[in-house]
């Protein structure tokens, strides 16, 4: 899995909610009508009835079963119905519509930056930050949730959301398994899309509403990996890896496995951090080996082996590696590709990283694994050539290699 890398940051934050913060605001405003409304029938002003009457109607549909008709809460009857919607249902839900009442008008305050939170907050926080609200204000219940989904409705505001990303070209492969393409384009003749990719809530929208439009819960991914893969799984910080906190790094590399040949026959998934740490169960689960809990861990969720073990990508990772033995095997070419220039030590450092993109066409540096697929594959296969067969300048190689992912050379 790749980190997610966003340039200049807080410009990129501070123009997502300046152009996301208005529309949450409309909805809460409006939300906060429909829901007097409910709380008190006789707080109902006729003019207010034709742009809320929408979001009464699907709060009321939360609460009862069956479902009201559609035109029950058209304004000739807005009034009357906002009285007898439980007159004929089968199954009524009972709701708390002043705790809800208090939560939004807390959250419309913007001097308390509880919506800037919602919104723009650090990813590490904002599920902590969501719980906590609704905790304080005593929301416990499903359907109270739900109510609050009306504010932050991707239905609703998910065409500017997706607009912004798309503009943005966040990532162009998938930010989960660095396959396949996450990447938006429209015909530049015919204004079509060419190619469109999925936004993934990483912590749900069921369980957690109001981050249907966080900037943080949003992952540029597949279909594959979002709808056939995760699904309706729920994530955790503790057993799912987010993203926008750390990618795979190298905590985990995929290492070859050879036949007697030395044909690579299967591609493994090697983690190399401590078995009791918390990116050990992000990784695979509280588990000792893969697929054992496919629910827990971005590995196992995300098929990840299975993928990467495709006879395809096999065939291609063996052509690939041997023109890395080659290299690391051949001390005069080494030789001239580390040879000394003008500009001193650091042009060894270029000349290695410039040939490597030259010869794989993926990138060298961590920070632009999303811009190519199979990038952290091929970027791992180079390490592990390197460190197993160059000889003479064997040293010297695995350490410029391996001082590339600190961070002022473009790691996480």
């Amino acid at each position: 899995m790749i980190k997610i890398q966003l340039p200049k940051i807080d410009n990129f934050k501070t123009e997502y909610y300046n152009l996301i913060q208005p529309l949450v605001l409309e909805r809460l405003r409006l939300l906060k009508i429909s829901l007097s409304h409910l709380n008190d029938p006789d707080t109902v002003d006729d003019d207010d009835i034709g742009e809320v009457k929408t979001i009464t109607k699907n709060i009321v549909d939360t609460m009862v079963k069956p479902k009201t008709p559609k035109s029950s809460f058209n304004k000739a009857v807005y009034k009357q119905k906002i009285r007898t919607y439980q007159t004929d249902a089968k199954e009524v839900i009972d709701v708390d519509f002043s705790k809800l009442i208090e939560l939004t008008d807390y959250i419309l305050d913007i001097g308390n930056d509880s919506l800037k939170t919602l919104i723009i907050g650090e990813p590490n926080l904002i599920k902590g930050f969501h719980d906590d609200l609704f905790a304080s204000f005593d929301i416990t219940e499903r359907v109270s949730k739900d109510v609050m989904y009306e504010a932050f409705s991707y239905n609703f505001l998910g065409d500017e959301v997706k607009d912004f990303f798309y503009k943005k070209d966040i990532s162009d492969y998938c930010s989960y398994c660095n396959i396949s393409k996450a990447k938006h384009t429209n015909n530049p003749l015919t204004g079509k899309v060419v190619d469109q990719y999925h936004l993934d809530h990483f912590f749900s929208q069921v369980d957690h509403p109001m981050l249907a439009v966080s900037l943080f819960n949003l992952v540029p991914s597949d279909y594959v990996c979002n709808s056939a893969n995760k699904g309706k799984l729920l994530f955790s910080d503790i057993f799912h890896l987010n993203p926008y906190i750390s990618g795979f790094s190298r905590d985990l590399v995929f290492e070859p496995i050879f036949d007697e040949k030395e044909e690579i026959v299967a591609l493994d998934l090697k983690i190399k951090c401590p078995r009791d740490s918390e990116r050990w169960k992000q990784f695979i689960g509280d588990q000792d080996l893969r697929d054992l809990a496919p629910e827990h861990g971005n590995v196992n969720v995300f098929q990840l082996f299975g993928k990467y073990n495709d006879e395809n990508i096999l065939w291609q990772v063996n052509k690939l590696y041997k023109t890395y033995k080659r290299a690391a095997r051949n001390d005069r070419s080494l030789h001239e590709l580390l040879e000394m220039l003008e500009d001193g030590q650091d042009d060894r450092y270029e000349n290695i990283k410039n040939w490597y993109e030259d010869a794989v066409r993926t990138r060298f540096h961590e920070n632009e694994f999303g811009k190519l697929a199979f990038s952290k594959l091929n970027r791992d296969l180079l390490d592990h050539a390197f460190a197993i067969y160059s000889e003479k300048l064997g040293e010297e190689i695995v350490e410029l290699l391996l001082s590339s992912y600190l961070p002022e050379k473009g790691g996480q």
